[in-house]
């Protein structure tokens, strides 16, 4: 297909990335069908955002320049001690894996791509019968027009991890996510869908920055949950997100592997996928509502063959008892750091920034308690009537009911991919440690009306480096070449 989005210089590494994709262990980042585009190109897209700088150019590298505000608040956290002074990493394309300088601790780094440790804090799990219902990678208006039937018939409100350059990639998709009905929940998976812990600081800023200011100007929310492109993150990655943006990480504890299911019914050879069947799904399903575990998948919604397999979990989950709604509905957390739920209007920040304004709260327990596992901060719990189908519900603090949950009565689920924590102070050097093997992606939503600019102070990020600027153009690449 033809390029439209691409600059120049980034032909070099969209090549390198179309060669050395089939040997990536995490293959499925790069399948998801973003390129599919060129009718919507010209509908609904906005240039300035509401902090008053033009919007990245979506699909290239790392977002290069942010405001001054964030940055500010960026050098507040480091100077505080919130921050840990941790290095980046650089991936090996032949392992998939994270590699660290020589001497750096695996202890101190808690990086899930080499020991799959769930940083402190995270959600990572659920409360018994539930399903904290998440997915990954859109918004895209083919899979969005598959998952519509879905909520619709089981009135279900689920959590969207949107990507920012998708977002900008396909408007039309965005604000049908946004009208939806029943109401669901917006989240970030990142701007640029590359490697997190690449990333310098200013660049994590950068790259989940964008993706919330995205969903802020088409929603009017300000997410307050991300989940990590390919599950790559450490300590310092998570610090940044919460101490400067507010966002509370989320994993996943259940792999749908529905991205190995191409739109023409085949599966994808290689990648994880050996053995993936629709058959062999339904068993793995069958195995975990029979358990009665609580359950954070990781299902995407990039292509329209993803929507059966998600499908299915809800059905079956909800046939076995379980409630079934987005992350935050478990333990009555607030679903955006502007509004408690989806029920009420998103409250428009000073100078419509996205930053903070209360001190985040800390998940102590993976999210496993339907009670008693938060530590609330500035936050409250909140007990916040919904409405479901013309009835009025009320969030239950001890059990919830079985079924879907449409109502804001936020309550919260985690993820958890495997959550083995490595003890050990040994270094990493990237090719000892055991790969991580699933990845996860985002999701976004957006009004009718165009943002109004407030003003922003411009600042020029330090250079990217080669590595982070390679992972950016992955995304471009599959694009590209179709992949």
């Amino acid at each position: 297909m033809q390029i439209t989005f691409a600059p120049l210089m980034l032909l070099l590494p969209l090549l390198a990335s179309a060669i050395l994709v089939s040997a990536d262990k995490r293959r499925h980042m790069f399948d998801n069908p973003h390129a599919k585009r060129a009718h919507i190109d010209h509908l609904g897209r906005r240039d300035t955002s509401k902090n008053g700088m033009p919007y990245p150019t979506a699909g290239t590298t790392i977002p290069s320049q942010i405001p001054q505000v964030w940055r500010d608040k960026l050098k507040q956290a480091e100077d505080s001690g919130k921050i840990p002074k941790l290095p980046s990493s650089k991936t090996n394309m032949q392992t998939g894996l994270s590699v660290y300088p020589t001497g750096t601790s695996d202890r101190d780094l808690c990086a899930w791509t080499n020991t799959q440790c769930i940083p402190q804090g995270a959600i990572s799990e659920a409360p018994a019968k539930v399903v904290g219902m998440a997915v990954d990678d859109g918004p895209v208006t083919d899979a969005i027009a598959s998952v519509s039937p879905i909520v619709q018939e089981h009135k279900v409100s689920m959590s969207h991890f949107l990507i920012g350059s998708q977002i900008m990639w396909d408007v039309p998709a965005m604000n049908t996510l946004v009208q939806m009905q029943p109401p669901q929940h917006l989240c970030s998976h990142s701007f640029t869908h590359t490697y997190m812990t690449n990333h310098s600081n200013e660049q994590v800023v950068a790259d989940l920055g964008w993706s919330m200011q995205l969903i802020y100007d088409y929603s009017g929310y300000i997410p307050m949950y991300w989940r990590p492109p390919s599950g790559d993150v450490d300590n310092r990655v998570v610090a940044i997100a919460k101490e400067v943006l507010g966002m509370q990480l989320v994993m996943w504890n259940r792999d749908t592997f529905d991205w190995c299911t191409l739109d023409d019914g085949s599966i994808f050879k290689g990648g994880g996928c050996e053995g993936v069947t629709k058959d062999k799904y339904a068993k793995d399903i069958d195995s975990w509502v029979n358990s009665g575990q609580g359950i954070v998948p990781l299902a995407h919604e990039a292509r329209k063959s993803s929507a059966p397999y998600f499908k299915m979990l809800i059905e079956k989950a909800i046939a076995k008892g379980y409630s079934v709604g987005p992350i935050p509905h478990a333990q009555s957390l607030p679903w955006y750091q502007n509004a408690n739920d989806a029920s009420q209007k998103g409250t428009a920040p000073a100078q419509d920034s996205i930053l903070p304004t209360k001190q985040p709260f800390t998940i102590t327990d993976k999210g496993s308690a339907a009670t008693g596992g938060v530590q609330w901060g500035d936050y409250k719990q909140s007990s916040s009537a919904g409405t479901v189908a013309g009835n009025t519900t009320k969030a239950n603090h001890t059990s919830l009911p079985a079924g879907p949950i449409t109502t804001g009565a936020n309550h919260s689920h985690t993820s958890s991919a495997s959550t083995t924590t490595s003890t050990s102070g040994s270094t990493t050097s990237g090719s000892s440690t055991s790969s991580g093997s699933s990845s996860s992606n985002g999701s976004a939503a957006g009004p009718t009306t165009s943002p109004s600019p407030s003003g922003g102070v411009v600042a020029t990020l330090d250079g990217a480096s080669v590595a982070a600027a390679f992972f950016a153009a992955s995304l471009a690449a599959a694009v590209a070449f179709n992949l």
